[in-house]
């Protein structure tokens, strides 16, 4: 579910710090198709600029959950920008 996914991810950004490498555990994470790449743009508030969120992990729970976010290398985060539903239109708003 989601909640589970969030600190599978979470736990992976901590051995990411102490290691350095960053790898996904539990379930699949990976970047989107080219056909909906252009669905993730969207401007990430806290350094004034967009960019593409298409990495994505799954959940489950009784829908086909994603959770959409962009690696930032410079901070050592994965910046959330959605949670919901496999997207088929633009996640920004």
């Amino acid at each position: 579910m989601l909640v589970d996914r969030l600190k599978e991810l979470s736990a992976d950004v901590i051995r990411w710090r102490e290691l350095g490498i960053l790898e996904m555990s539990g379930k699949t994470a990976r970047g989107e198709h080219e056909q909906r790449k252009k669905f993730c743009y969207v401007e990430d508030v806290e350094v004034g600029e967009t960019r593409c969120f298409d990495a994505h992990a799954y959940f489950t729970g009784g829908i086909p959950g994603r959770i959409h976010f962009f690696v930032d290398t410079d901070r050592y985060e994965l910046v959330v920008a959605y949670a919901g539903f496999k997207i088929d239109r633009h996640i920004g708003g």
